[in-house]
């Protein structure tokens, strides 16, 4: 959690504030790194360390639907021919067959052509391929080029309604054709369309209708429970697909996403205010193009909206970065979406989220209450010189004291917060923003939490200091509040809510291990006589340690006092 210290006889800095900008940045980079191991395990790599940052953050989501939603096992169950009858993919005649292959690239890794080519595969290709010009802004279908005995020949695939209507079938069909489509997209089948031309241009005009294919790919086991617990976390989920609105619509109802559909089209009529509008109803948006997508990733960033955004394509990168962290599919992602995001998500299933978004919240709270810990700790050291040298008379701490007290600190805030584990309650709240470590509720908090161990140290050492005048006894003294109270106040700190008699006082091995430390080098430098030379330290009478044992649990335990007070008044308030 620490990766560097100050290294200061007394914790003073000549530039505050850059002061604290390099303790937040300290605190911040190993935790940050320990929990990309964790979210590794929750099918998330991290690719860059601010996604972590940012992902406890997060308070949308904007995710596609093939392959998060559902399972991207997606399977061509039936086509749908001009004259309107479904046939199954075995019944396809050979011709109509070999002119699907043409539309479809022979080495493509989407599940839509895959599932296609399945069905065509072992049909010879006897048209001598030219290019290919894909799928792009405003141009939702694709165009394989080929040269045949003297011909060009056009295969294009692509929605359904832009196809249907470029055909050279009458109005009559088209219209049926339509009626069958809309028909099967309220089933959530997904449904793509391919036509055909010889000669003439590569334009989507006049041509020859092939065929309708209907694919289903189920939902993934978990989704609508995800979706729900991150509701409850504060987190709305928006559903941005290049798909029918109708498909979109009814896997969104399955999935418990109870929302109007908003489609591109309408989309481009809209201002920037009437879209944010509403954005604030419309959770579901069917044939996106990637410009689209950009802008309502941007319309939510300037509401104020942390926003992460799940993407696979090249058109998708605009919006990875646009987003305040990028999630690329890891199975199905282009390399371009992988390179632009900050996570990928491996398996490319919603339902990791959840956990993810637990495991990133829990590492700003353990940063949070890291720093909040560090830096009571140094207002405490702070305050317990600054009475001393305006009384003109020894500070508290000799001056291995004070070396022995940064190390000490240092490792304990490292090792305890980073390892503590996740709040209760940390997926059954709105999402936090860590805007300024320096806030005034930080501030407070900071004094609130040390003032009373600071009150504590300096009677111990002002008591024996004025009454016996033995600097050494009182320093020994000083120092021994000092070790045992630090270590307290980072255990009664690391969990916010929960009480650490509930927790556990060895719950944390790392806190039970600095606890066990302190109290072992408690005795070792105020028993053992060896070392009194090298500490500075001497004995403490019984008395005395009477003394510093009321002014530890007095000083640090009020905290677990008020978190058994607020538990109770919690349910109370509950039942």
């Amino acid at each position: 959690m620490l990766s560097g210290t100050l290294h200061t006889t007394i914790p003073f800095a000549e530039n505050p504030a850059s002061l604290w900008r390099n303790i937040a940045a300290n605190l911040r980079i190993t935790p940050i790194c320990s929990y990309s191991f964790a979210l590794a395990k929750s099918k998330l790599v991290v690719k860059r360390l601010r996604g972590v940052e940012i992902l406890g953050q997060v308070t949308v989501i904007v995710t596609d639907k093939t392959g998060t939603i559902t399972e991207n096992k997606m399977q061509a169950d039936t086509f749908i021919l001009e004259d309107g009858k479904q046939v199954k993919p075995q019944q396809l005649s050979k011709e109509v067959s070999g002119k699907i292959a043409l539309c479809l690239p022979q080495y493509s890794n989407d599940p839509t052509d895959k599932a296609v080519l399945e069905i065509v595969t072992g049909i010879e290709r006897e048209a001598e391929y030219v290019s290919l010009e894909g799928f792009a802004e405003n141009k939702p279908w694709r165009t394989m080029i080929y040269k045949q005995k003297g011909l060009k020949i056009f295969a294009f695939a692509g929605e359904p309604e832009a196809i249907i209507r470029s055909t050279n079938l009458s109005e009559t069909r088209k219209t049926q054709l339509l009626d069958t489509l809309k028909s099967e997209t309220n089933k959530g089948n997904r449904v793509v369309a391919y036509a055909y031309k010889e000669n003439g241009d590569q334009s989507l005009q006049k041509t020859q209708f092939l065929v309708l294919a209907v694919l289903s790919d189920p939902i993934r086991p978990g989704v609508k429970e995800a979706l729900a617990k991150l509701g409850r976390a504060g987190i709305d989920t928006y559903i941005v697909t290049g798909d029918h609105p109708t498909t979109a619509r009814t896997i969104a109802q399955t999935i418990g996403l109870q929302s109007d559909v908003l489609q591109g089209s309408e989309i481009e009529t809209l201002s920037d205010k009437d879209l944010t509008e509403k954005l604030l109803t419309t959770r579901v948006f069917a044939r996106i193009s990637p410009s689209q997508k950009k802008r309502l990733v941007t319309l939510l960033k300037k509401q104020g909206e942390t926003v992460a955004v799940i993407g696979d394509g090249v058109n998708d990168a605009p919006a990875l970065k646009a987003g305040s962290v990028g999630i690329a599919m890891g199975e199905i992602g282009t390399d371009l979406a992988k390179e632009t995001a900050d996570l990928v998500l491996t398996d490319d299933n919603y339902v990791h989220l959840p956990e993810a978004i637990r495991l990133g919240r829990k590492a700003l709270d353990n940063f949070r209450k890291g720093l909040t810990y560090y830096l009571s700790a140094k207002a405490i050291l702070l305050s317990i010189f600054i009475v001393p040298l305006a009384l003109g008379i020894p500070f508290p701490f000799a001056p291995i004291m004070i070396i022995l007290t940064e190390l000490l600190m240092d490792l304990a805030s490292s090792t305890i917060f980073v390892t503590e584990s996740v709040e209760p309650d940390v997926l059954h709240r709105e999402p936090q923003k860590i805007t300024n470590f320096l806030s005034k509720t930080v501030a407070l908090r900071i004094l609130r939490n040390g003032a009373l161990l600071a009150v504590g140290i300096l009677i111990i050492y002002l008591w024996l200091y004025y009454q016996t005048n033995d600097v050494v006894l009182a320093q020994t003294a000083a120092f021994v509040t000092w070790l045992l109270g630090h270590i307290m106040l980072a255990l009664n700190l690391k969990q916010e809510k929960l009480s650490l008699l509930k927790q556990g006082i060895f719950s944390n091995r790392f806190g039970s291990f600095w606890l066990v430390g302190m109290i072992l080098l408690s005795l070792s430098i105020t028993f053992l006589k060896p070392l009194y030379p090298f500490v500075h330290t001497t004995s403490i009478p019984v008395h005395v340690w009477v003394g510093i044992l009321a002014v530890v649990i007095a000083s640090t335990w009020w905290i677990e006092v008020v978190k058994l007070v607020q538990s109770k008044n919690l349910i109370s308030e509950r039942r």
